[in-house]
């Protein structure tokens, strides 16, 4: 592992089991045997290698599902393409079991100003992509149109961003209790804004 490498796979276990703010640079610095100098070679400071990690596993996520092509089209609806977007999310989670405890560790982080920057670097491209899919789900009546389409969007982010905290997340949850909280997530987004 280059220098790099070491830092980030040290801060990621770091940030994940203690959060954000009980993990000092000291301390993934230590244990990743890298000097300050070589640190700020490559990074700002702290807050910019955590969001270096969400950026990392955000694009890598996003990569696959534009892999599969889940990015664009909607051939079956709005709501199936969410379901098979969350199991494309969750496969790669499985595959990458450091990105599930850190991106937990991302979305119940207690700095919520912290949380917040990060998240506005970051969930913009889904936002987008996310509303331009809403739209399209409203013009073939797939979605209710007496609610705008960014509020919609707006409230479908909010609860896909927090998917964890409709379980009780611990060390041994599987990938089964995943999706069975997301498929009753997309019910609800479903039933809730979808036409009878």
């Amino acid at each position: 592992m280059d220098t790099v490498e070491r830092v980030e796979h040290i801060a990621m276990i770091q940030f994940a089991e203690k959060g954000y703010d009980r993990v000092s640079l000291n301390d993934i610095l230590k244990k990743a045997e890298v000097s300050k100098g070589s640190f700020y070679h490559h990074f700002t400071n702290k807050e910019e290698l955590y969001a270096s990690l969400v950026g990392k596993v955000v694009e890598e996520k996003w990569k696959r599902i534009h892999e599969l092509g889940l990015d664009q089209s909607i051939p079956n609806g709005l709501f199936s393409l969410l379901r098979i977007q969350i199991r494309a999310a969750i496969q790669f989670i499985q595959e990458k079991p450091e990105y599930q405890k850190f991106s937990e560790s991302v979305m119940k982080e207690k700095n919520t100003e912290l949380r917040d920057r990060i998240f506005l670097r970051f969930k913009l491209d889904y936002k987008d992509s996310l509303l331009h899919l809403v739209r399209h789900a409203v013009e073939v009546g797939e979605v209710r149109s007496d609610i705008s389409p960014e509020q919609v969007n707006s409230i479908m982010m909010l609860l896909l961003q927090n998917m964890t905290e409709l379980m009780d997340v611990k060390g041994d949850t599987t990938i089964w209790e995943y999706e069975n909280v997301a498929d009753t997530l997309i019910d609800v987004l479903e039933n809730g804004l979808g036409k009878n």
